[in-house]
């Protein structure tokens, strides 16, 4: 067992809600949501640089925004249960179901939600889009891709949610394992026997003894870029930079004045490749 560890939970809307509710809630607005709000418990509990296990894409495209970003920085893992990443057939009944039951229900009561369902069908540009956006950032996280082992009862017909090609995507340094179960029971596990159960809960362990390592050194290196993008932009805020050739033979100077002082570095000379032997000083 894992002994130390929080658990938050975030839930998408259901197919339906209110009708004064906003018109639809996109893709995206659910994954800002998510950020700002595991942020910020992050934060009132002094846990900015604790590790984390899930997934995520949309902190690392805000990266001037340092408290968003450092969800990316400690996001050390990612697992998936029956996620559609290539889309699903079943996203077609699932629309058909809210057209029948929209004509039953007035619209006065409910307003169906179909932006969500209608992305989760294969072939969805919509689902492309998030795919192609994730897929650079693969190489900074553990994966592992779980898939349904059973058919779900649809009454009319069992058939797979997800099925293992859409929800286990064969990938570089990726690790992914069949649960015996349906797409809803594959994450409720009867016993710790169950294999499901054992398989989830070794990768866990492993994710947790290697993580915090991992992410402090990315903290330290977050800092430090932080820190230098910051003298960049007073330098740049300043105009005072300037760069000045002595001679052809001579190492090129580079001044900087900040509110520290004037800082000048010596550089390599661009002919001769030649480094001078006193690097930087201060004024």
């Amino acid at each position: 067992m894992v002994k130390s560890m929080e658990v938050t939970q975030y839930g998408i809307q259901e197919l339906y809600r209110p009708a004064d509710e906003p018109v639809e809630v996109e893709v995206l607005q659910h994954a800002q949501t998510l950020v700002s709000q595991l942020e910020s418990d992050r934060d009132l509990e002094d846990a900015a640089q604790r590790p984390i296990i899930f997934a995520l894409a949309y902190a690392e495209s805000r990266s001037k925004l340092a408290h968003v970003h450092s969800i990316f920085t400690c996001t050390f893992a990612i697992i998936f249960f029956g996620t559609p990443h290539h889309g699903s057939n079943k996203a077609s009944l699932l629309g058909s179901l809210q057209k029948m039951a929209s004509f039953s229900i007035p619209k006065t009561v409910i307003e169906f939600e179909s932006g969500l369902v209608n992305a989760l069908e294969k072939e969805s540009e919509v689902l492309q889009n998030i795919t192609d956006q994730f897929a650079p950032l693969m190489p900074n996280f553990r994966i592992f891709f779980f898939w349904e082992q059973e058919k779900t009862d649809f009454k009319y017909k069992r058939d797979y949610v997800v099925d293992e090609t859409s929800a286990a995507p064969i990938l570089d340094n990726t690790e992914r394992c069949g649960i015996g179960a349906d797409h809803q029971g594959m994450c409720k596990f009867q016993s710790p026997a169950d294999q499901g159960y054992r398989t989830a809960v070794a990768a866990l362990r492993r994710y947790v003894r290697e993580a915090p390592d991992v992410i402090q050194r990315r903290c330290q290196r977050a800092a430090n870029l932080q820190r230098d993008e910051k003298f960049l932009e007073a330098s740049e805020l300043l105009g005072k930079t300037q760069t000045r050739v002595l001679a052809p033979c001579q190492p090129v100077l580079r001044s900087s004045e900040t509110a520290f002082g004037i800082y000048r570095e010596q550089v390599d000379d661009p002919q001769t490749n030649a480094r001078p032997n006193h690097g930087s000083s201060w004024f």
